[in-house]
């Protein structure tokens, strides 16, 4: 009794995210009940228009189809090619900057050999990786101000969205009906709430100082400097599970679909939008899932089952949380990466920096297979 007594808020927090989820889920099924209906009833047409609305439907599927199957396609490798080549014959300036991307990508696959050699020789000659900055304290909170907090903060996320649709649909404000943008207000909402929880975690509810946490930017530049080395170090790691996964992906046929920022670059026509976007992916979006996952989450976590384990274990979730299995394996070494350097910096300014970087790097690389017709 003590204990709901003491949870009471939480408690009903939980049911009401659980109440959402069935909600959720329930709206879906009955979508889909409609979609049903009105494909039976095209069925229905006449024969000529049965015929239109089935190459429509065909086309819409192509041209927005959650998969990275034709990427690797041959007729679309060969479409691709001479999409470029266009391009180049109409723009000799573009043949410059292919040559640079692909300059750029070879220098940095490169470097990322050579520091990989470097570390791995420091490592066999026993030498320390000393790149510490920071010494941050063990934490007061535990698992279950986690979890309190996740519950805090998911809750107020989608209170706000419910508000926000209803709001919209009361005042027939057509901007919030866009899918994209209602995607990017109501993460950028569960991150806001989700940050002022756990800061009055640490804060507030603990005592702990910025610093403490490893909020700080006592000594950026080097633990700017460790993050892009580890970063540039794990590009051809990357790239080699990557290799693997697209083998995988060729043997068994599997679509992967498309994640939902990367479908909202692809086919988002409001520049303001897509801006909102960047911003969101690139600056945002790194700061919180930083703050949440290795300054507040993995701390909680190394108490109870050591270093090791916890980096394991966050960056497992951290990995779930942000792709389908093609991109499980990609994202939970980036995880491990991020962990880590908290782990031997003690300042989350590494992680921040590392996370923007490839966030940036990954919106940059949208936009220019965009360009060249890879997607869209």
């Amino acid at each position: 009794m003590d204990f709901i007594k003491f949870n009471r808020l939480y408690i009903l927090l939980a049911i009401f995210l659980v109440t959402v989820h069935i909600f959720i889920w329930a709206n879906k099924d009955e979508s889909h009940k409609k979609d049903k209906t009105a494909s039976l009833a095209i069925a229905k047409s006449s024969v000529s228009e049965k015929h239109d609305s089935v190459l429509k439907l065909k086309q819409q599927k192509s041209e927005t189809e959650d998969s990275l199957d034709n990427i690797f396609d041959a007729n679309s490798v060969k479409t691709r090619e001479d999409k470029i080549k266009k391009l180049v014959d109409k723009d000799p300036k573009m043949l410059l900057l292919l040559a640079a991307i692909n300059l750029s990508i070879l220098f940095l696959i490169i470097s990322g050999i050579i520091a990989d050699i470097s570390l791995f020789c420091n490592w066999v000659a026993g030498k320390p990786l000393n790149i510490n900055t920071n010494r941050c304290v063990v934490p007061g909170w535990g698992l279950s101000d986690v979890l309190r907090a996740i519950l805090i903060f998911m809750s107020v996320g989608y209170a706000f969205g419910l508000g926000a649709a209803l709001f919209s649909k009361i005042l027939n404000i057509k901007f919030l009906d866009n899918q994209n943008f209602a995607m990017i207000y109501d993460t950028a909402f569960i991150n806001i709430a989700g940050i002022s929880v756990i800061l009055y975690f640490m804060i507030k509810k603990h005592g702990h100082k910025l610093k403490e946490v490893g909020l700080t930017l006592e000594n950026w530049k080097q633990n700017v400097f460790s993050a892009y080395v580890g970063y540039v170090a794990l590009i051809p790691v990357v790239l080699c599970v990557m290799a693997l996964t697209l083998i995988v992906i060729k043997l068994t046929g599997y679509k992967p679909p498309m994640q939902p920022i990367v479908k909202m670059f692809v086919e988002e026509k409001n520049t303001g939008i897509l801006w909102a976007g960047v911003l969101f992916a690139s600056f945002f979006g790194p700061f919180a899932e930083e703050l949440f996952f290795r300054g507040f989450f993995y701390p909680a976590l190394k108490k109870k089952i050591g270093v090791l384990a916890s980096i394991t274990v966050t960056s497992g979730i951290f990995a779930l949380l942000h792709a389908h299995w093609v991109g499980f394996a990609p994202i939970f070494i980036l995880g491990v990466l991020l962990a880590y350097l908290f782990e031997r910096t003690g300042s989350l300014v590494s992680c921040i920096a590392v996370h923007v970087t490839h966030n940036m790097a990954m919106v940059l690389l949208v936009f220019v297979v965009k360009a060249l017709g890879v997607m869209g």
